[in-house]
């Protein structure tokens, strides 16, 4: 069962990335459009604060994170857009999958820098 309607109102979209190969590894090549584009309803989208070291550098973070249906796959080298963000925002880390009965769900950390 994925989180409740009232609980989960937002909508992200999913953006995967062409992968070449460099020297034998597969790495993600932004320069190109998105090899895929997925649409998920049904998640609830949250900010978190972040912590920026403003001491050596003029950079701040935005931080997010997803609470997503069951079954949706998101990779680390996705972006996902977030309604009401200006620009895609990029995927922390492999997402988490909670398998606990009645509120199924995947976790997925968020983040976009500036400066």
């Amino acid at each position: 069962m994925a989180l409740p309607a009232r609980l989960a109102p937002d909508t992200i979209t999913i953006l995967r990335p062409v992968m070449i190969s460099d020297r034998g590894t597969l790495v993600p090549d932004w320069s190109q459009p998105p090899s895929e584009t997925v649409s998920v309803g049904g998640c609830s989208v949250q900010p978190q604060t972040g912590a920026d070291d403003r001491s050596q550098r003029d950079a701040l973070s935005s931080v997010f994170v997803v609470y997503a249906p069951p079954g949706t796959i998101v990779g680390a080298f996705d972006h996902v857009l977030v309604d009401d963000y200006s620009s895609p925002l990029v995927t922390t880390g492999e997402p988490v999958r909670w398998s606990i009965g009645f509120l199924d769900h995947v976790v997925i950390s968020l983040a976009d820098w500036t400066g």
